[in-house]
């Protein structure tokens, strides 16, 4: 399987974040792949910390991040390098030729649902 995490959404982000998604490979098959969608500096520092050196981990570099308070559809339409859009872009079939199996995200729920309802369609 291939997923993609949101690592700038949520509380204690991205550093809690990373660290739960790496933990969860522990678990995943050897084949399965990892997309850790956010600043890419901050979230390869995170894995340096941790000593983690794993094929299976790509980082995706989004530029910017929805905050909680952010208007859920606004803030998709401004900020299309946002890690919940591009999280989802990983996750179409129009827009990914290898989209991931599945996306997820501790941050801005109506944010998420907009993006995955505007680049994923149901």
């Amino acid at each position: 399987m291939r997923f993609a995490v949101d690592a700038m959404g949520g509380d204690h982000a991205p550093d809690a974040i990373v660290r739960g998604a790496v933990q969860s490979l522990e678990f995943a098959d050897a084949n399965d792949e990892l997309f850790l969608v956010g600043d890419q500096a901050v979230v390869a520092d995170i894995l340096k910390e941790l000593g983690v050196a794993d094929d299976r981990i790509t980082i995706v570099h989004a530029s910017q991040h929805i905050e909680m308070h952010d208007s859920p559809v606004e803030a998709v339409r401004s900020k299309p390098d946002s890690s919940i859009v591009r999280m989802c872009e990983l996750g179409s079939k129009r827009k990914s030729d290898n989209p991931v199996d599945f996306v997820l995200s501790a941050g801005n729920t109506g944010a998420c649902v907009s993006a995955a309802t505007m680049h994923m369609k149901r």
